[in-house]
């Protein structure tokens, strides 16, 4: 389970952020795609920021690596599939209230998949840091 981290800002900001250990993307198995659960995003939250960065070194024995960020049993909605399988490498989106997915009338889950072009469980790399996943929400009244 990654570690998470929460801070609240005025006015309704939120900024949270996973911390997931390389090990753990390995532990995903033995298949070139999984998920991993992070939080959940309250009703009516406006989604401002999104990001998946590599903390560490290049993806070895995998050629390419793709994270994306969306509602649970889905893959894409918040941010879609973007490379970083290089080291410090930073995939990012800013959002608008125009998008579909940003304001909701429930909450729910948000995972991040990692895509790659052999089984995951082959990874090595991404150290120390591993991945660092950002979410900035505003939640309306």
């Amino acid at each position: 389970m990654p570690q998470i981290h929460t801070e609240t800002f005025p006015h309704g900001l939120v900024r949270k952020k996973a911390f997931i250990k390389a090990s753990e993307v390995v532990a995903l198995g033995a298949a070139v795609s999984g998920q991993i659960s992070l939080w959940t995003v309250p009703a009516n939250a406006i989604i401002r920021r999104a990001r998946v960065e590599n903390g560490g070194t290049l993806v070895a024995t995998l050629a390419t690596l793709t994270a994306s960020l969306g509602k649970a049993a889905t893959s894409d909605g918040i941010m879609a599939a973007t490379a970083v399988h290089a080291a410090s490498a930073v995939a990012e989106t800013g959002l608008s209230a125009a998008q579909s997915l940003v304001a909701k009338s429930v909450a729910y889950d948000v995972i991040v998949e990692f895509v790659g072009d052999a089984n995951l469980s082959t990874m090595t790399g991404a150290s120390p840091g591993g991945f660092i996943v950002t979410i900035e929400y505003e939640t309306r009244q």
